[in-house]
Formats: C-alpha cells, structure tokens, sequence
C-alpha cells in the first residue's frame, strides 16, 4: 500500500496490468528523459496521473496481490470528408469505480512509407485516417474540460512511442493516450489530423477540409476513413466504460461480394486506379 499519490492511499495490485520487465524499461526512460519529454511534447496531459501511475508501479512491482480486473472494449467508426467540414465522432465514458487506468489505443494508418501498405484492422478496406484525439471531462453543466489530448504515439511521453503498436499499428501516428480517471462521465473525441481542442469538442472540423486524410492507399482525398479503437480500463469495476458510442463505422467489406459496389462512397482518381488495385487488391470495395 503507498500514500499519497493521488491523495489517497493505493493498493499496489491496482498497478499490475502490465509486465515487470516493460514497465522497468518505461520508467527508467522517464526517470532519464523527463526534462526533454515536456520541453519537447506535442500532445497534451491534462495531469501528472499516468506519470504518478508509473512511479508507482515501479515501486509494486513486488507485490503479490491479485490484479484488478481489466475489461476491454473495442469499436470501429469511419471520420467523413464533407464538402464544407469533417466528422469527428465523440464517444460517452463513464467511470463508476473511484479511480480508473483507462488506455485508449487507435489504429488505422495503413502505410509508414506511404508506398507500401497493409490491411491494420482486417476490413478489407483501403480507407484510413491518421487519427488525432482528445479527451474530455463531461461537468455538471454539460460542459466539457480537458483531460487529454494526442495526435501521434509518443507525442505526450516518449515512453508511449512504441506501446500504440500493441494492436497492430505499423506507425506511431496512430494516436495512443493512457489516463488516471476518477468517478464521472467522459466525452472521447475521435478525429484526423488536423484537429482542435474546440473543434473536438464540436463534433465537427472545418480546418483543412480539402487536405490531409482520410486517404486510400495512394489515392489522396477520400472521402472517408476507417479506424478502431481499443480501450482497456482497470479498476475495481468489471462494467464496460463505454456509454454511448458514434456508430459511424461503415462496415466490414470482406465478406461482400466482388459484385457490390454500393459500399465504396469515395471516388478514385481515374489516373491512379490500376496503381490501387495492383496496390491493394484485398480492398473489395472498389471492384
């Protein structure tokens, strides 16, 4: 048991979701390079919470108390290039334990080189963002404050570069935010890059409408992009945290037929069609 960290005492089993050999490389890099981490981040923390939570696992390490239970969740959603803006899809969290880990984990960049790419989330489907998030705290008056906010893995902590390939990202644009959370709802903000704080929390971009993702393979300028995430929450609860979701996701296309074409709401560039399909030939969606 230690004291104070949080202001309270806590239980060293409360720590243990992750093995002892990671968690000892994790914190002696942030013990080394805590310094440049904050003169350089990009990403925002709202708190000291998940550099406390690594301070004190390191120091639990030891313990031969059970873990508390973990409950993972996982949902796909499609962000949509509109002629005048861009979705973002916002999720409700609610935390009823006291205190939470929550580690949310997004993955949908299909390509590090953008020559070569790679079916992430096996939908058979070509379409892709480079995600950007933000998280909220849902006040009493309706109003949302900010907890977080990440664009690219690692941007908040060094420490987090590699931890968003868990899940089979192949770069570390694919956004990756790790939390201490106390009782109360939540609004999770999921968007392509560029996006804003008050953009976020709108559920609507209009910056950059007619640059950056979502892409399709070498297709520039698709109209919509897939992407999953995984949440994985520790507490003393075993609900999903999950209250609401966006339900913006398109669908799977593996199992349609080569003969449905309804489903591919983006069109393809013309001069670069045959490169795409030589490309990217398990993107059912554009036969």
């Amino acid at each position: 048991m230690m004291l104070g960290l949080w202001g309270s005492s806590v239980p060293c089993r409360f720590l243990r979701c992750w093995s002892p050999h990671s968690l000892t490389l994790i914190f002696s890099k942030v013990r080394k390079d805590r310094s440049v981490i904050e003169a350089n981040m990009r990403g925002v923390f709202g708190s000291m919470g998940a550099v406390l939570l690594m301070q004190a696992a390191s120091w639990c390490i030891g313990s031969t108390d059970a873990a508390l239970p973990v409950v993972t969740e996982v949902v796909s959603g499609t962000i949509f290039r509109k002629s005048s803006y861009v979705t973002v899809d916002q999720y409700t969290l609610s935390i009823t334990a006291p205190t939470a880990i929550v580690e949310i984990n997004l993955l949908s960049m299909e390509t590090a080189d953008n020559a070569t790419f790679s079916d992430v989330n096996s939908d058979c489907d070509s379409a892709y963002i480079d995600p950007h998030v933000f998280l909220f705290k849902q006040l009493t008056d309706g109003s949302l404050s900010l907890v977080a906010s990440n664009d690219d893995a690692g941007d908040d902590n060094a420490a987090y570069y590699s931890r968003g390939t868990t899940y089979g990202s192949v770069t570390a644009e694919d956004s990756y935010l790790i939390q201490q959370l106390s009782t109360g709802n939540y609004v999770l903000a999921v968007g392509r890059y560029p996006l804003t704080q008050a953009a976020a929390a709108a559920g609507k971009s209009t910056d950059s409408v007619n640059d950056f993702t979502p892409y399709t393979c070498m297709a520039r300028k698709a109209s919509y992009g897939n992407y999953k995430i995984t949440m994985r929450t520790q507490s003393t609860s075993n609900s999903k945290v999950i209250t609401k979701k966006a339900n913006s996701y398109v669908g799977n296309s593996c199992n349609v037929a080569s003969s449905v074409t309804s489903e591919c709401v983006y069109a393809l560039p013309a001069d670069i069609g045959s490169d795409i399909l030589k490309t990217c030939s398990y993107d059912k969606t554009i036969y």
